[in-house]
């Protein structure tokens, strides 16, 4: 990235020092994002972004208040802490104001790969070429994105935290579509030489050409065997809806007063975990993480929680702070899903009648307090009889609730792959076979 990390400390020290604020903090992001986009057997977009801010929080005098600039320069960063402080000084003193973190943190270092040379357009485009070429030679069109990004994250406050941490990833998305089929596949990694481009390819197209001529299939309860990047995106739901210390502490949680029961079967385990599922090493309060239990033998164990929501549980912080002020809480955000002990294949072959399916898009809250969820089935939806593909099946709607969707799991398997998740983070997670899941109505595609 164009700016080193050891300037940019430097232009923050001097920063630091020269603040007129009782006390500051600096959460910095420097992000580089390349991607390709491409659709109907084209290339259609490609981007290259590269973006520098700098938040600055101020305290001062029981007030405190933030503010965000791009200019990251000694004079734009001057400027934002003066107009942070017009801020404060507009505020109603707050006798509970927790001061910036001050407590020495050690910081892990996470397992990046070696940084190669940027793949550049070109070495996009060629994947992109693979990808296209495979489908046309079967027909198919196809349409997807190709990315690769680096974000750096400094923390840094006037009490002598210094965090300084990368977190990488590159995608390729592939959907391949014929004849009214459709199949998706799509490889997470640190870095795009780490994508297994051959297999995306391989499973998309598979997926497609099983697909075409779906049947419509009547509403109701069935058996389902869930991909990995299905299960990925359940689990994404339970970041927002399961772990979140701030709701519990609301009463806008499930699970409130029942912190350590046992809700879901005992092959359900979760854990926020950035050096398995690599992220940062640290919070955008400047907090260590570290692994974080969260579900274990089916039984909730843990929660996410920031400094704020840590003083009023009387814990310690998990390392889950999102920069402050926010409305939003501690948020879990490298999920490990534990892996079980059934080969994939099997996970398959053990379901007797019932639908595999291979992902899952735009999920959303039904209800919040007993955690129900709706969303669509997505490319490449398929009827299962003794373990075996019979027919492709139209999307469906399900409408269900993760306390009964993993309230009972047949099977969770050996194992896992990594999902990008909506924000910076990643979900490691196996595929499974559950006993039942309720689409509540059909999707017309």
């Amino acid at each position: 990235m164009p700016a080193t990390l050891t300037d940019v400390q430097t232009l923050l020290a001097e920063a630091l020092a020269a603040s007129p604020a009782e006390a500051t903090e600096f959460v910095y992001t420097e992000t580089k994002e390349d991607l390709t986009r491409f659709g109907a057997n084209a290339i259609t977009q490609n981007v290259m972004k590269h973006s520098r801010s700098v938040g600055v929080r101020v305290q001062q005098g029981g007030r405190e208040a933030r503010v965000e600039t791009a200019q990251v320069t000694p004079a734009g960063i001057a400027r934002a802490i003066s107009e942070a402080l017009e801020v404060a000084r507009f505020q109603q003193p707050d006798p509970a104001l927790l001061p910036m973190l001050a407590e020495k943190q050690a910081y892990r270092e996470v397992a990046w790969p070696k940084v190669t040379p940027e793949t550049g357009p070109e070495g996009r485009a060629e994947g992109v070429a693979r990808a296209v070429e495979a489908c046309k030679r079967e027909g198919a069109r196809a349409s997807g994105i190709c990315s690769d990004l680096v974000t750096r994250t400094i923390v840094a406050n006037s009490h002598g935290i210094l965090a300084d941490g990368i977190y990488r990833e590159a995608e390729f998305s592939l959907t391949a579509e014929r004849e009214g089929g459709s199949g998706w596949a799509k490889a997470v990694a640190s870095t795009y030489e780490e994508v297994d481009l051959d297999r995306v390819v391989a499973h998309a197209l598979e997926k497609c050409l099983k697909s075409e001529h779906p049947r419509d299939l009547p509403v109701g309860d069935y058996p389902v065997a869930l991909h990995s990047a299905a299960v990925a995106d359940l689990a994404t739901m339970f970041m927002w809806l399961a772990f979140s210390g701030l709701a519990y502490q609301e009463g806008r949680h499930f699970a409130v007063g029942k912190l350590g029961e046992k809700f879901f079967d005992d092959k359900l385990g979760i854990a926020d975990d950035p050096f398995e599922v690599p992220g940062l090493p640290f919070d955008y309060e400047g907090v260590a993480k570290d692994r974080t239990p969260l579900i274990e033998g089916g039984r909730l164990v843990g929660l996410a929680h920031d400094r704020h929501t840590a003083r009023k549980a009387g814990v310690r912080p998990t390392g889950h702070g999102l920069p402050w002020p926010n409305t939003w809480g501690p948020i879990a955000q490298n999920l490990s899903i534990a892996p079980g002990d059934t080969p994939i294949e099997d996970v398959l072959r053990g379901l007797q009648r019932g639908l595999l399916i291979t992902h899952l898009h735009y999920l959303n809250v039904v209800d919040q307090m007993d955690l129900s969820i709706t969303g669509l089935t997505r490319d490449g939806v398929f009827w299962v009889e003794d373990g075996q593909i019979k027919y492709p099946v139209k999307n469906m709607r399900f409408t269900d609730s993760l306390l009964s969707l993993f309230g009972q799991i047949d099977a969770v398997s050996r194992e896992r792959e990594r999902s990008a998740a909506f924000w910076e983070g990643a979900t490691l997670s196996p595929a499974m076979r559950l006993p039942k899941m309720h689409f509540s109505s059909p999707a017309g595609f």
